[in-house]
C-alpha cells in the first residue's frame, strides 16, 4: 500500500512539472491488463525522466520479445499475447512466427518470474501436440488433420499432425484377424470376425475390431468367396453340347449371393459410405443445380417415394443411410429432426464427440451435424465422411473425403469433395452407425443407372 501511494504521489508531482512544457501522459483506466513489471517501469520512468519514457515502458515488453501492440485482429500470421502493451483488449502484442521463441536468448528477462519461455515446438505446453505426433502451427499451412485444444494460445495456433502419422501407434499390432485377442470381444460378441472388409460376404460394421479400415467386422459371411458353389450347372454341359448359351443363365442368379454388394444391382451399396460414393458426383461443383446423377435420382424415388428433394443435405446422407440397408427409420429431413434422431437412437447410432475434438477418430460412414437447429438458430447442416479411398475406387485422382449436398443459395445435388479440416469451428458433431446391414430398403432399387451422369 505504501508503494502504491509513493508511486501516486510521484505521478501527480510529474503532472504538476510537466505543464510548463504542455506535455501530458495518458493512462489507460484498464490498467490491469498490464503486469507488475510495466508498472514498475512506468513509474520508474515518470520518477527519473520527466515522464516521457513512460507510455513505452508497456509497449517495450512487446518489442523485447521481437512483438508489435497492435489490434490483435490484424495479426493473422503471428502469436497474440496480452499483458505486454498498455490499453485494452483492441491493443495486444503480436509476436510474428519467426519471432517466437528467438528472442528470450539472453535477455534481461530471462529468468524473470513472467517469462514462461513460450518457444514454439519445444515448450512443455506443446507436449500434448508432440506426443500425438504433431506439431504446434498456423491450421492455415496445415497438410494433416487439425486438433484443437492441444496447443497454447489463440486459433492460429493449433495442432497439426501429418496424414503419415495418424494411426501409426497401431502399426505392427498382431490384432488383425485374431479372434481369441480381446480387443476383437465386440465383434465376437455379436458372431462376427474381424477381417479385411473386402474379403466379407456378410455385413461389414465398422468401430467393433482394432487398426485401420483394413479390419472390419464381418457378420454373417465367411472369407471365402461364394462364386464358386454358383456354378453347379457344369455336369450338365455335356448334355446340351448345340446350345452354348445355356451355361451363361445360371449366372443370373449369383448375384443375390452376394451380400456386400448391397443386392442384384450393379453399384455396390454394402455399407453408408460405399452406397453415397456410388451415387455422388466426382466434385460439389458438378451437383451445382442439378438433380444429381441419374443413379442419386433412381434410389431417393425407391428409398423415400414421398419425401423426395435432391438438392438438400439431409436427402443426400438419408439416401445412403437407407439405401446401405443400415437403418430403415432414418429421417429423410429437415436436420433437426435427423439431429433428435441420432441423439435419442443409441441402439443404433453411437456419439463420437465434438467435431473439432475428434476429427481425427473419423471412420467411413460417419455422420457429422451442426446443432445450429437443436439451438433454434435455424436450419443446420448434415455431411456424410466417406474417407479418400472409398471416394478413389470410383475417382481415382480425387484427393475429398466428404460427400455432401446443399439446399439455398449454394443449392446442390450430393457431390465428393472437402478434408477434414474444412469443417473445423463450425460446431459440428460426429455419430457412427454401430447396427447391421440388414434393413429392408437394401433391395428398394436394384438397376443399374449410371452414377456418374
Amino acid at each position: 500500500m505504501k508503494s502504491f501511494l509513493f508511486y501516486f504521489l510521484a505521478f501527480t508531482l510529474f503532472v504538476i512539472t510537466s505543464k510548463a512544457d504542455k506535455q501530458w501522459i495518458s493512462v489507460d483506466d484498464e490498467y490491469n491488463n498490464v503486469d507488475e513489471d510495466v508498472l514498475d517501469d512506468f513509474f520508474n520512468d515518470i520518477i527519473k525522466n520527466n515522464g516521457y519514457k513512460a507510455v513505452t515502458a508497456a509497449g517495450n515488453k512487446c518489442s523485447n520479445q521481437g512483438g508489435t501492440c497492435m489490434n490483435p485482429i490484424n495479426c493473422i500470421n503471428g502469436t497474440v499475447k496480452p499483458g505486454l502493451c498498455p490499453g485494452g483488449n483492441d491493443n495486444k502484442c503480436c509476436i510474428p512466427k519467426t519471432s517466437t521463441g528467438n528472442k528470450n536468448t539472453g535477455n534481461k528477462n530471462t529468468g524473470n518470474k513472467n517469462t514462461t519461455n513460450n518457444n514454439t515446438g519445444n515448450n512443455k505446453s506443446d507436449i500434448k501436440c508432440i506426443n500425438r505426433k504433431g506439431k504446434c502451427i498456423n491450421p492455415i499451412n496445415c497438410n494433416g488433420t487439425v486438433i484443437s485444444g492441444l496447443c497454447p494460445g489463440g486459433n492460429n495456433n493449433k495442432c497439426c499432425i501429418p496424414k503419415t502419422s495418424i494411426g501409426s501407434n497401431n502399426t505392427g499390432n498382431s490384432n488383425t484377424g485374431n479372434n481369441s485377442n480381446k480387443s476383437d470381444i465386440k465383434c465376437i460378441n455379436r458372431k462376427g470376425k474381424c477381417m479385411n472388409p473386402i474379403n466379407c460376404n456378410g455385413s461389414v460394421v465398422s468401430g467393433l475390431c482394432p487398426g485401420g479400415n483394413d479390419n472390419k467386422c464381418c457378420i454373417g459371411g465367411t472369407p471365402s468367396t461364394t462364386t464358386t458353389p454358383n456354378t453347379p450347372n457344369t455336369p450338365n454341359t455335356p448334355n446340351t453340347p448345340n446350345t452354348p448359351n445355356t451355361p451363361n443363365t445360371p449366372n443370373t442368379p449369383s448375384i443375390p449371393n452376394t451380400p456386400s454388394q448391397g443386392g442384384n444391382d450393379c453399384q455396390n451399396h454394402s455399407t453408408i459410405a460405399a452406397a453415397a460414393v456410388a451415387y455422388a458426383w466426382e466434385t460439389k461443383n458438378d451437383g451445382k443445380s442439378n438433380d444429381g446423377t441419374q443413379l442419386y435420382r433412381e434410389v431417393q424415388r425407391a428409398v423415400m417415394p414421398n419425401k423426395v428433394y435432391y438438392q438438400s443435405c439431409d436427402r443426400g446422407v438419408a439416401t445412403a443411410v437407407l439405401w446401405s440397408g443400415a437403418d430403415d427409420g432414418f429421417p429423410p429431413g429437415p436436420t433437426s429432426k435427423q439431429d433428435s434422431y441420432l441423439r435419442e437412437t443409441t441402439n443404433l447410432w453411437t456419439f463420437i464427440g465434438t467435431y473439432d475434438e475428434n476429427n481425427d477418430q473419423l471412420q467411413p460412414g460417419d455422420i457429422a451435424i451442426t446443432t445450429t437447429a437443436r439451438n433454434g438458430k435455424g436450419n443446420g447442416h448434415i455431411v456424410l465422411y466417406v474417407g479418400n479411398a472409398e471416394i478413389r475406387k470410383k475417382y481415382p485422382s480425387s484427393d475429398a473425403e466428404f460427400v455432401s449436398a446443399s439446399i439455398g443459395d449454394n443449392s446442390r445435388s450430393p457431390g465428393c469433395g472437402d478434408n477434414k479440416g474444412f469443417y473445423l469451428g463450425q460446431g459440428y458433431h460426429i455419430y457412427r452407425y454401430i447396427g447391421d446391414y440388414s434393413g429392408s430398403l437394401k433391395n428398394a432399387y436394384t438397376g443399374c443407372a449410371s452414377g456418374r451422369s
